[in-house]
């Protein structure tokens, strides 16, 4: 189950204590509103903690719990948004009450119409790879989870945890988009990150989150990995969160027909998540493009501008908004 933007839960947790203000009121509307005994348990428990602080834990609590919970939830939500009845506050009061329930209002029309644009690009993906023979079953929670779990490790501190955690992530994406992935392996001596199948042909993929620009010889290192494997038919996918150095991309453009590795970056990892292209999609632009013009990297945004002076043809029929 996908996770509410903090905005809106910020603005949930400020709008319950500005409108019900009261603690007992604040209990009574959460209980009320379908909170389960196991969660209203241990808000009574902490009742002495602040009501945003309770509010927020609410909703903590509520996400772990997968759909059941995001009802509750939304329910929840819409309590605190629409309640009209404010006579228990004096006239200032009453005021910074309006002032909270309109902020989360707008919140909750900033997610649902981030929520419609997101899964009408998902479907416009869908399309796309279905008309490419590239058929898998469309599953928006998994896509939002792909986002949510991208978010958690950008905030995390430890370098080696936070690389860790994008290359699960990405063997996950590999996993949705390329059905014959084979995740990461080792052998003596060496690592590579990811093992899929795209089109005809085995990637050996190497992700990189380090604070500075991928060099040539970072790259070459996959290169010849690839070079080497069984077959001689092997390319290389090599995602550096922090981009490439120019030297790196001078050298690749100069490489010619030996070249076999592609390049991504942390702002095309970003396109593939916010559903602006397909990763499959992305993927296959770039090839034909370094195909075409001999470019070693070609940015996403670059062809999602392209695209939008030459659509591939997909529909743009707008789905109905969807409430919180």
């Amino acid at each position: 189950m996908e996770m509410l933007p903090e905005i809106l839960v910020s603005r949930f947790a400020v709008a319950a204590r500005d409108v019900l203000w009261f603690k007992p009121k604040v209990l009574s509307v959460f209980e009320r509103a379908g909170v389960p005994r196991s969660v209203m348990n241990e808000i009574r428990h902490r009742k002495a903690e602040p009501t945003i602080t309770l509010s927020h834990r609410t909703v903590e609590l509520l996400e772990q719990m997968g759909g059941p919970g995001y009802e509750v939830l939304q329910t929840l939500i819409r309590e605190v948004a629409e309640w009209s009845d404010l006579s228990h506050l004096d006239p200032a009061k009453q005021a910074t009450a309006k002032s909270s329930q309109s902020a989360l209002k707008a919140a909750v029309k900033d997610y649902a119409n981030r929520r419609r644009y997101l899964r009408e690009r998902e479907r416009e993906n869908q399309r796309e790879r279905e008309a490419n023979s590239q058929v898998s079953k469309l599953d928006h929670a998994r896509l939002q989870s792909f986002r949510d779990r991208f978010d958690a490790a950008f905030i995390t501190n430890d370098r080696q945890e936070r690389g860790n955690k994008l290359e699960a992530l990405l063997n996950h994406v590999f996993d949705y988009y390329c059905p014959k992935n084979r995740g990461p392996f080792r052998r003596t001596g060496e690592q590579v990150d990811g093992n899929f199948v795209f089109g005809e042909h085995h990637y050996f993929c190497e992700i990189r989150w380090r604070q500075e620009k991928s060099s040539a010889a970072d790259v070459s290192v996959l290169r010849d990995r690839a070079a080497a494997a069984f077959g001689g038919d092997v390319r290389a996918l090599f995602i550096s969160f922090e981009g490439f150095s120019n030297e790196c991309l001078q050298a690749l453009n100069h490489r010619g027909a030996s070249e076999r590795v592609i390049l991504m970056d942390g702002l095309d990892l970003r396109a593939v998540l916010n559903a602006d292209l397909a990763f499959d999609v992305l993927l296959d632009e770039k090839l034909a493009l370094a195909v075409r013009e001999g470019r070693a990297f070609v940015s996403a945004r670059e062809i999602v501008l392209s695209r939008l002076e030459n659509p591939p043809g997909i529909s743009k029929d707008a789905q109905p908004a969807q409430k919180v």
